[in-house]
C-alpha cells in the first residue's frame, strides 16, 4: 500500500489497526481530537513514521518474538505490548517510563529486557518471576535498590544497572549462580564496597553470596574480599544471632564500633590484615571465645582485653612490632591458649613465653597485681634467663 497521507481529526478513535504497520510510505498522519490508546498519544504526536514503526513491531511480534520500541517518548508500557505474552525480547530504552506494571511479569517467555535511559525509581518486588531472563539492562534510571526476588533469576547471565542511585546490592544477587557479567559503574555503592567491586564480578558476587548465606547459617565469611572499609554492611549487623565472623586476609586497619551490635559472636578472625591495635569494638563482644589477630601490625594490646572473660584462644602470632602484652591479660582465667610466635616480646620475657600459656598468664597476673599493690613477687613463676 502506498498511502502517504491519512487524517481522522475529531473522531472517537482509540486505536489504529495493526495493518497500518505496513504503510511504509506514510508521511503525514493527523489524529488530533481523538483519544488514542493504540498507539499511545505520545507516539501519535511523534509523527507518521513513529506510528508505523510502533504498529509494525506489534504486528510482527507473533513471528519475530521481538518488540523494539526504543525512543518512542513512551511514559508507560502500552497494554497491547503486555498482551504479547510470547515475546522473548523487549526493548523500551530511551523513553520516559517511570514504573514497571505488575502485568509485565506475565511475559514469562522474556529472555531479554532492556529499560535503559528511562525514569524508573523502583522495580516490582516480584520481578524474579521473569525466570527465563538471560539479560536485564536497567542503565541510566533512578533506581535506589534491586528487589531481593532477583535470587529467583535462574538463567540470568548479564545484568546492567550502571548510572543509577543504588547504594546496596541485595545479598540475594549472590545466589544467582548463572551471572557472569554485572555492570554497576556510576552508582554510590556501599554494599559491596568499592574495593570489593574493583576486584571484579566474581569477587563481589562471592562477597554477596557469603552475606546471603547468613540466612542459613550463624557464620559470616567475607575473608579474602579486599575489604578496607571498617564498617560492615547493615545487613550483617542486623544478624544478631551471628556466632562466627571471618574477616581474615583483607586490608582492614580497624573496625567500626557498630560491630558491637553482634553481641553473640564467639569467634572473630582478623588474621592477615593491617591492624596496628585490636579494635576497641572487640572488647565489647563479651561472648567471645576465640580471637585471632595473627599476621597483622599490632604494636600493643589494650588493657581492656580483660573484659573478655570467656576468651579461650587468643592468636597473636607474627605481629613483628608487638613488644608488650598487657598485664591485665593475666586476669583471663578462662584463656587456654595464647599464641605469640614470632612476636618480639619484651614483656613478658621470651623465657616465660616458652613455658606455655599458663605460666605466661601467671606472670602477667603477678605484674598486674604488683601494679595495684606496689609490690612485685615472681615466686613460683619458674622464670629462667
Amino acid at each position: 500500500v502506498n498511502l502517504e497521507r491519512f487524517s481522522a481529526v475529531n473522531n472517537r478513535l482509540t486505536f489504529l489497526p495493526l495493518t497500518f504497520g505496513h504503510l511504509k510510505h506514510l508521511t503525514h498522519l493527523d489524529l488530533s481530537g481523538n483519544d488514542m490508546v493504540t498507539p499511545p498519544q505520545e507516539v501519535c504526536s511523534a509523527g507518521a513514521q513513529q506510528v508505523v514503526r510502533f504498529l509494525s513491531n506489534i504486528l510482527n511480534a507473533d513471528r519475530t518474538l521481538v518488540i523494539d520500541l526504543k525512543s518512542m517518548s513512551l511514559t508507560s508500557i502500552p497494554k497491547i505490548v503486555l498482551e504479547r505474552v510470547q515475546i522473548t525480547s523487549l526493548d523500551l530504552s530511551t523513553n520516559r517510563i517511570a514504573e514497571l506494571p505488575r502485568s509485565l511479569l506475565g511475559l514469562t517467555c522474556l529472555k531479554e529486557l532492556i529499560m535503559d535511559d528511562n525514569e524508573l525509581r523502583e522495580l516490582p518486588s516480584d520481578l524474579g518471576l521473569l525466570r527465563n531472563l538471560v539479560s536485564l539492562s536497567l542503565r541510566k534510571n533512578a533506581l535506589a535498590s534491586l528487589p531481593p526476588s532477583v535470587s529467583a533469576f535462574e538463567k540470568l547471565s548479564v545484568l546492567n544497572v550502571e548510572d543509577n542511585q543504588i547504594r546496596e546490592l541485595p545479598p540475594e544477587l549472590g545466589a544467582v549462580i548463572s551471572l557472569h557479567d554485572v555492570r554497576v559503574r556510576g552508582n554510590p555503592l556501599v554494599v559491596p564496597p568499592a574495593e570489593v567491586v574493583k576486584r571484579g564480578v566474581k569477587n563481589f558476587l562471592n562477597y554477596l553470596r557469603r552475606i546471603f548465606d547468613l540466612q542459613q547459617h550463624d557464620i559470616c565469611d567475607i575473608s579474602e574480599s579486599g575489604l578496607e572499609d571498617p564498617k560492615l554492611p547493615e545487613y550483617i549487623l542486623r544478624q544478631s544471632s551471628l556466632k562466627s565472623l571471618q574477616l581474615h586476609h583483607n586490608s582492614l586497619r580497624t573496625l567500626d564500633i557498630s560491630l558491637t551490635a553482634l553481641s553473640n559472636l564467639t569467634l572473630v578472625n582478623l588474621d592477615h590484615n593491617h591492624l596496628v591495635d585490636v579494635p576497641e569494638c572487640i572488647f565489647f563482644l563479651l561472648s567471645l571465645e576465640t580471637l585471632r589477630v595473627a599476621h597483622n601490625e599490632l604494636r600493643e594490646i589494650d588493657s581492656a582485653i580483660s573484659r573478655l572473660t570467656g576468651l579461650k584462644l587468643l592468636s597473636l602470632d607474627e605481629n613483628r612490632t608487638l613488644e608488650f602484652l598487657p598485664p591485665s591479660l593475666g586476669l583471663l582465667t578462662s584463656l587456654e591458649q595464647c599464641e605469640v610466635k614470632n612476636c618480639p616480646l619484651r614483656s613478658p620475657p621470651i623465657s616465660v613465653v616458652h613455658l606455655g600459656t599458663q605460666k605466661l598468664l601467671k606472670y602477667l597476673l603477678t605484674v598486674h597485681s604488683s601494679q595495684q599493690s606496689g609490690d612485685l613477687c615472681l615466686d613460683g613463676v619458674d622464670m629462667f634467663f
